[in-house]
């Protein structure tokens, strides 16, 4: 992001570090050059190992994906697969939105600061592809529509052999809500702002009274047709990840006989 978005061309690192007291010396088109050939190494290294993980994952003689759905203890199969369904509280709801909209009790005002990819100003774009690899990993499948099948281990296929089908219908319509204000926001941030603009908003008191009872009740709420209340949005985007994740803390851990992740016991909300 740094490399890539960046306005200016001067390093923040050490000055002890080998590479940098020279730096910012060196002329305009020699700093850009260098960084992108950087940028194109790291991007090039993110290629290789996806594919590398992709390959062991579904090819070979003993693809890693099959000893996986083979593995002789169902439960701790499950359960590490269940874990990263949590990243949806802690890292999402928590972190991406909680903190830059004051909604956690470690920062209750003014927090706009916090908000992911400050430099980029990608973070609405970022929630969105987490809630639709979320999504993916709850139901088995990047199909749409998903269709319920053993081949595809979805969660909401265990729900429903437990003859909980209701509960797996409930998540997924509060997903399919957040997916649809995260699209909205991430489609309308040229037009109203990025995520940072829209949290800056929130940092009046007013305003932010308003996001806690926005959050509190996402259902509740319609922007209104001029949209000056999109801001507004971000406050019911957390509130419908929070339906979701209440229900992955309580009925679906109980049902599906799973342990709740060690990183989000404790946490109160």
């Amino acid at each position: 992001e740094y490399l890539l978005f960046s306005d200016t061309l001067h390093h923040r690192g050490s000055v002890h570090m080998e590479a940098t007291p020279h730096w910012n010396a060196l002329d305009e088109v020699t700093r850009k050059t260098q960084r992108c050939h950087y940028a194109a190494h790291i991007a090039a290294g993110l290629q290789e190992n996806t594919a590398q993980l992709l390959s062991e994952w579904r090819d070979g003689e003993t693809p890693f994906g099959e000893t996986f759905i083979a593995h002789a203890d169902q439960t701790q199969a499950l359960n590490t697969l269940s874990d990263q369904l949590f990243l949806l509280d802690d890292e999402i709801k928590d972190q991406k939105l909680g903190y830059p909209l004051a909604l956690t009790p470690e920062c209750t005002l003014n927090c706009s600061d916090l908000t992911e990819s400050p430099i980029s100003a990608s973070a609405l774009s970022n929630i969105h592809q987490n809630l639709i690899g979320f999504k993916a990993l709850f139901v088995g499948t990047f199909d749409q529509p998903a269709t319920q099948s053993a081949d595809q281990l979805g969660f909401d296929y265990i729900l429903a052999t437990k003859n909980f089908p209701d509960l797996a219908d409930s998540i997924l319509s509060d997903l399919e809500s957040a997916l649809s204000v995260a699209d909205r926001l991430e489609q309308e941030q040229s037009r109203d702002g990025s995520m940072r603009d829209l949290a800056q908003i929130l940092e009046d008191p007013a305003e932010h009274a308003r996001c806690i009872n926005v959050a509190n009740n996402p259902r509740d709420f319609a922007p209104n047709p001029e949209g000056t209340e999109n801001h507004l949005q971000l406050c019911q985007l957390h509130g419908y990840i929070k339906q979701v994740t209440d229900q992955l803390k309580g009925d679906f851990l109980t049902i599906v006989s799973l342990a709740l992740p060690k990183r989000v016991e404790g946490d109160n909300d």
